[in-house]
């Protein structure tokens, strides 16, 4: 029995020697190659991240923003990473009509009639009586300094657009 266990630890022992020089590289050093062309400057740092859910309003035949907002504070040259979705859809019986949405911006507290669209999609459509999340995402660019509300946006051709839940945004600010 001993002698059996010998040769156990003796195979482990070997075994975890091998590792070592395989792991380690310990069996000579590797030779040292030129220097190589410096990376590309990398992009801003992460300045702030801001979510919110809630409910928001129904589609209208306006340009308004549908879902909740989140409220950012942007540096100078800044950039706001947004990705924002909404859960819409319609009671009726019939198709409801082309609803266009876009990620929006507005400065914080300014009116309705301020909002500014980045990346959009047109001619979304619904089964009746059904409802489907529609998420987009963008990045905003050049915005001035200060704060800023920032969300999904929607203008309908119709009021059909009745049957809508909750809607979620997160934003994220990242300095120059």
């Amino acid at each position: 029995m001993k002698k059996l266990m010998s040769s156990r630890i003796g195979a482990v022992a070997a075994v975890a020697a091998v590792a070592v020089l395989v792991v380690t590289g310990a069996c000579a050093p590797a030779p040292v190659g030129s220097a190589g062309s410096a990376d590309p400057q990398g992009g801003g740092r992460l300045v702030d991240v801001v979510t919110n859910s809630g409910y928001g309003l129904n589609p209208g035949t306006n340009l308004d923003v549908i879902g909740v907002h989140a409220t950012v504070d942007v540096p100078a040259g800044g950039t706001v990473l947004v990705n924002a979705t909404k859960v819409i859809g319609t009671l009726g019986l019939d198709v409801p009509a082309a609803l266009d949405a876009w990620v929006c911006h507005r400065p914080a507290g300014s009116a309705r009639t301020s909002l500014v669209t980045v990346g959009p999609a047109h001619n979304i459509q619904a089964w009746s009586r059904a409802r489907t999340p529609l998420t987009l995402a963008a990045a905003i660019e050049g915005l001035p300094a200060g704060s800023h509300e920032v969300g999904l946006c929607a203008q309908a051709t119709s009021l059909r657009w009745n049957d809508n839940h909750r809607s979620s945004v997160t934003a994220t600010v990242f300095a120059p």
